[in-house]
């Protein structure tokens, strides 16, 4: 399946948020909903990205639901 250079472009900014915090993550393409997986603290955390997104701040939510995620797991792990 292709995807849109929006959606392209949208993944690459939530991406660069999880390498600068040094993470490994991959990218899911299906057709009608893509995944970004990420690892965080050994734990597989995952979210969905929309191959048509109809909002112009789909990229800025996509990155706040990544750093939501991230902050909160590390948070978790913090409180073992």
């Amino acid at each position: 399946m292709r995807v849109t250079k929006q959606v392209r472009d949208y993944i690459s900014l939530a991406t660069k948020e999880l390498d600068e915090l040094g993470l490994e993550w991959t990218v899911e393409i299906d057709s009608r909903h893509s995944r970004l997986i990420y690892v965080v603290g050994g734990r597989t955390l995952v979210t969905g990205i929309s191959n048509s997104p109809s909002d112009k701040r789909a990229a800025l939510n996509l990155r706040t639901q990544v750093r939501i995620a991230v902050r909160q797991e590390m948070e978790r792990q913090q409180c073992r």
